[in-house]
């Protein structure tokens, strides 16, 4: 089995895209929760979670060609850092110091997996 090319800039951008586009399944499943089961407005909202879920599985088989599976992989968890910011934006949820320094130590760590990437 072959090694990926080293990953480029652009390769890189569109894996945090599709990271970022994967975290609005979160916003999404959280409105849907304060939806009246089965209402037209759930079932609209469902099919817009499942769509961004869909697209996401699909765009992640093509991604992970471009990158070792343990850097692409790795670079999910940034997915952390766009709920927390959806949280504090959409629903008005607090951001502690610890979720900061959570997120910080697995940003850290997502720069570890590329510095040490071959």
């Amino acid at each position: 089995m072959s090694r990926p090319p080293p990953a480029r800039v652009r390769d890189i951008i569109a894996l945090h895209a599709l990271v970022l586009l994967n975290s609005f399944a979160s916003v999404i499943a959280k409105t849907l929760s304060r939806e009246q089961f089965l209402s037209w407005r759930f079932v609209r909202l469902y099919a817009v979670e499942m769509a961004i879920i869909v697209g996401y599985a699909f765009c992640w088989q093509k991604i992970i060609r471009r990158f070792d599976i343990s850097v692409a992989y790795a670079n999910t968890g940034i997915g952390i850092a766009w709920v927390m910011l959806w949280a504090l934006l959409f629903f008005g949820e607090p951001v502690r110091p610890a979720n900061l320094f959570g997120t910080a130590i697995i940003i850290g760590g997502i720069f570890l997996v590329f510095r040490n990437a071959k």
